[in-house]
Order: C-alpha cells, then sequence, then structure tokens
C-alpha cells in the first residue's frame, strides 16, 4: 500500500543526485531513500512534468526503515514507483 508524503524539501547534492524529505500523516519526518542508487534529479519528473517539489502530496511504496544516525527518518522505498495525488498549494 502506498504511503502519502507532503513533500517538504528537495535538496540538491553532487552531480544529478538529489535528496528529498516530507512529512507523513501521522506527521514523521520521512526522507525516502532506494536500495541500490542514490535518487536522481531525472526521478523528480513524469514525462516533462516535476511532480516531487515542496508542498506535493506524493505516494511512494515503501519497503522498511533503514535509520542511518543522524538521519532516523530514513526510509527505502521502491524505485519504480512514485505518484502524484495533489498539492498543498493548488493549481497555480
Amino acid at each position: 500500500m502506498p504511503a502519502q508524503l507532503v513533500i517538504t524539501d528537495v535538496t540538491r547534492m553532487s552531480g544529478s543526485r538529489v535528496c528529498i524529505a516530507g512529512v507523513d500523516n501521522q506527521n514523521r519526518s520521512v526522507r525516502p531513500l532506494f536500495k541500490h542508487h542514490g535518487i536522481e534529479e531525472s526521478w523528480l519528473y513524469d514525462g516533462e512534468q516535476v511532480i516531487i517539489k515542496p508542498f506535493a502530496q506524493v505516494g511512494f511504496k515503501p519497503i522498511r526503515r533503514k535509520p542511518q544516525p543522524p538521519h532516523t527518518e530514513d526510509y527505502l522505498v521502491h524505485d519504480g514507483f512514485k505518484q502524484l495525488n495533489g498539492s498543498l498549494e493548488g493549481d497555480r
């Protein structure tokens, strides 16, 4: 079952890698990670549209929690699934 996050942060790392973070429906901080590789900027898109951006409500398929201090909010997610479910900022 997909977990819903409201994206709060998108941070550029080195090269084309990015870090994303959000808040789940229980107000917990969550930082999605992939099992075998980092998140690339291209993954933020669905076709030509950026869907993973601040205030977006996005569904992910969690695998398991993977805290690595100081990042206690880390969760492994399936890299083949993301679903835009709206935005807190409405249509712009």
